[in-house]
C-alpha cells in the first residue's frame, strides 16, 4: 500500500518515488486508516475499486 501511495505522491509532485517523503503518511493514524480500509475491502469481498476521476 505504501508503494502505491509513493507512486501517486511522486506523480502528483513530478518527482521520483525515491525522493518522496512520508511525513504525514508515517503517522499512526494514517497507518491505521490504511489497514482499516484494507480489512473492510477484504471483508466485503471487493475485488476491484475504480476511481474514474479525482
Amino acid at each position: 500500500m505504501f508503494d502505491i501511495l509513493a507512486n501517486a505522491e511522486a506523480k502528483a509532485h513530478g518527482t521520483l518515488k525515491i525522493e518522496v517523503h512520508f511525513h504525514e503518511v508515517g503517522a499512526v493514524d494514517s497507518i491505521v486508516d490504511m489497514i482499516a480500509a484494507a480489512v473492510c475491502i477484504d471483508n466485503l469481498g471487493i475485488d476491484e475499486v475504480i476511481i474514474p476521476a479525482l
